[in-house]
C-alpha cells in the first residue's frame, strides 16, 4: 500500500459520497441503506464511514486490501488529528460494525482488519472515558462504576416523570415506558398500537442495535409493571390521541399534532427538560459548536434501568442482556458495580452455606 502522511490530501468528513470513487460509493450506500436507525445515529455513521473511506483513498486503497495494520495507521492518524477520545471509539466502531455488516452480506471476501486491533494498545487513546464522564468526575461526582455515574437514582426518576413538559400525558407515557424497560429513545419512536397488549403489559419492541433479522432479539419481549402506566397508556391511547389530527392516518403509538411519527430528538429532549424542571439536570459543558451538553440525557432513562437491575436486583445478566436488546452480554457486564465492598456482601449473602 502506498504510504501518504500528507494530512492535507484526506479529505474531511464533511464531503459527500460523491467524491468517492464507485467502489466504495457502492459500499457506502449498501451499510447507510440499511435498517434505520435514529437520525442522529445516522449522520454520525454517515460522516464516521465517510471518513474512513476518504482515508482509504487517500492511501490508495479500497477498503477490500485493508489489513489490521493500516487499521492502526488510521488510528495513528485520527490521534494526529487531535480528534476527542469519544470521536476515535465512535469511528473505530462505526468501521469495524462497517466492516462485519459487509462481510455478514458477502460484499466483500477477506477477513476482518479490526479482529486484531483494540483501541486499548494505543497509549494516545482512552476508550473507556468520555468527555462528559470525564467532566463529571472533574466536578467530584466521585464513585467506582462509571455508568453509575451516569445513571439517576428511582427516585429521581419519579421526580423527573413528575414534570414532564406538556403534553404530560403522552410525554409521560413515552418516558415511563424508557425507564421502566429500558428502551431507547428511538424504539419509543418505533412502537406501533398492535406491539402494544396492555392486558398483559406486554410490549414488542422493534430493538434498534441488532440489524440481523435472524436474530433472536431481532424484536424483544418487554412488560410493564406500574400501575401508574396502565392509567396513562389507557389515557393516551383511548382519550388523547384520537384528538391528534395524524391518528387515522398512522398506527404509530406516539404521534404529534404535526406529524405522524415522532423523532428520537423529540423524545431526548422531553427527557432534558423534564430533568430540568425537576431540579435534577445541569449543563456539564459546551462543545465546539456552542451546544450545551447535558448531565441527564435522553439515554440515561435507559442507562439508569441497566444500572439498578444489574446492581439491586437478582436478575441474571443474560436476562437483563435480554430484556434490554445488548447483541453482546458483554455490554450488560459493563454496567455490574464490582468494589470489593460489593462483592463481599454478595458472598456474605448469597453463598451456599449463608446463613438465613
Amino acid at each position: 500500500m502506498k504510504s501518504n502522511n500528507n494530512k492535507s490530501s484526506v479529505a474531511t468528513p464533511d464531503r459527500v459520497e460523491s467524491d468517492l470513487s464507485d467502489k466504495h460509493t457502492e459500499l457506502f450506500n449498501t451499510f447507510i441503506g440499511r435498517k434505520s436507525m435514529a437520525e442522529s445515529s445516522e449522520q454520525t455513521r454517515r460522516s464516521d464511514v465517510l471518513r474512513f473511506l476518504h482515508w482509504c483513498e487517500s492511501q490508495d486503497t479500497l477498503v477490500t486490501e485493508i489489513s489490521s495494520k493500516d487499521i492502526r495507521s488510521f488510528v495513528d492518524y485520527l490521534v494526529d488529528e487531535n480528534l476527542s477520545d469519544q470521536s476515535i471509539v465512535s469511528i473505530y466502531n462505526t468501521t469495524s460494525i462497517f466492516y462485519i455488516y459487509l462481510l455478514s452480506r458477502g460484499h466483500i471476501d477477506t477477513d476482518n482488519p479490526f479482529s486484531d486491533v483494540t483501541l486499548s494498545n494505543f497509549d494516545d487513546v482512552n476508550p473507556g472515558t468520555t468527555k462528559q464522564l470525564k467532566t463529571i468526575v472533574k466536578n467530584d461526582r466521585t464513585t467506582d462504576s462509571s455508568e453509575q455515574l451516569l445513571a439517576i437514582s428511582p427516585d429521581q426518576i419519579e421526580k423527573l416523570l413528575d414534570h414532564v413538559p406538556s403534553p404530560a400525558v403522552r410525554n409521560e407515557a413515552a418516558l415511563r415506558l424508557m425507564a421502566e424497560c429500558g428502551m431507547r429513545n428511538v424504539e419509543i419512536t418505533r412502537l406501533r398500537l398492535g406491539d402494544i397488549d396492555r392486558d398483559n403489559r406486554h410490549i414488542a419492541i422493534d430493538s434498534a442495535k441488532i440489524q440481523d433479522t435472524d436474530h433472536d432479539l431481532y424484536f424483544r419481549d418487554q412488560w410493564w409493571s406500574n400501575g401508574r402506566l396502565d392509567y396513562i397508556m389507557y389515557r393516551w391511547i383511548e382519550e388523547e390521541r384520537p384528538k391528534y389530527s395524524h391518528s387515522d392516518d398512522t398506527d404509530r403509538l406516539f404521534i404529534t399534532q404535526q406529524k405522524g411519527k415522532m423523532r428520537p430528538s423529540y423524545i431526548s429532549r422531553q427527557v432534558k427538560e423534564a430533568a430540568q424542571e425537576a431540579g435534577i439536570n445541569e449543563v456539564l459543558y459546551t462543545d465546539a459548536n456552542g451546544n450545551n451538553r447535558w448531565l441527564v440525557t435522553g439515554h440515561t432513562l435507559r442507562i439508569s434501568y441497566i444500572t439498578h437491575m444489574a446492581n439491586n436486583t437478582q436478575v441474571s445478566i443474560s436476562t437483563i442482556s435480554d430484556l434490554v436488546g445488548h447483541k453482546n452480554i458483554s455490554t450488560t457486564q459493563d454496567y455490574i458495580h464490582t468494589s470489593n465492598e460489593h462483592l463481599k456482601q454478595q458472598q456474605t449473602n448469597f453463598n451456599p452455606l449463608a446463613k438465613k
